[in-house]
């Protein structure tokens, strides 16, 4: 007859060949400080409650730099130094890996027209409006800075004013006129 329930002891000798060994776990417990900040990152990014446009670019810059650098320590969640050398080489290479696709994706392949949407919605974000961008060269081989990140915002308010100025004076013709005078 066919047996639905299966006792803890059936269960744990029908595993017994692939249950997790030492290595195993030090592979676990080297890979949690990698991909914890890759998890907090991700969830920022993509909140629904908050903007999150502005944040890309600060947040991406330090991540880059800081969190998956392959020559930076890692902290363990109780708060011990992982060196980078003593790092079980499967952990290294995903490291490595991780920060190569993060470089190749916003460092190389971004185009610039995305790039300029993610610079003004930065700069104007007033929690980042002081930023002056220290890091960013990242996002154009060293030639980015705040003053061209501004030009940006200019031209895009050149670009956008005149029809903003029409639109206003055709909803509200009384406040256009009272403001022209």
């Amino acid at each position: 007859s066919l047996r639905l329930k299966l006792s803890i002891n059936e269960i744990g000798s029908m595993y017994r060949d692939v249950q997790p060994d030492l290595t195993d776990w030090q592979l676990i417990q080297q890979s949690l400080p990698v991909l914890q900040p890759v998890f907090e990152y991700t969830r920022i990014i993509q909140g629904t409650r908050y903007v999150t446009m502005s944040l890309v670019l600060p947040m991406t810059a330090w991540f880059i730099e800081f969190e998956l650098d392959p020559s930076v320590d890692l902290t363990m969640a109780d708060g011990t130094v992982l060196r980078h050398s003593p790092l079980l080489s499967a952990v290294r290479t995903g490291r490595e890996a991780m920060h190569d696709e993060f470089v190749q994706r916003w460092c190389k392949d971004l185009s610039l027209s995305i790039l300029e949407d993610y610079i003004v919605s930065t700069l104007l974000d007033p929690r980042w409006k002081n930023w002056d961008f220290d890091g960013c060269n990242i996002f154009d081989d060293g030639t980015m800075a705040r003053e061209r990140a501004l030009s940006f915002i200019r031209t895009a308010w050149t670009d956008v004013k005149p029809s903003v100025a029409a639109e206003s004076a055709r909803v509200h013709p009384r406040v256009s006129k009272k403001r022209s005078t």
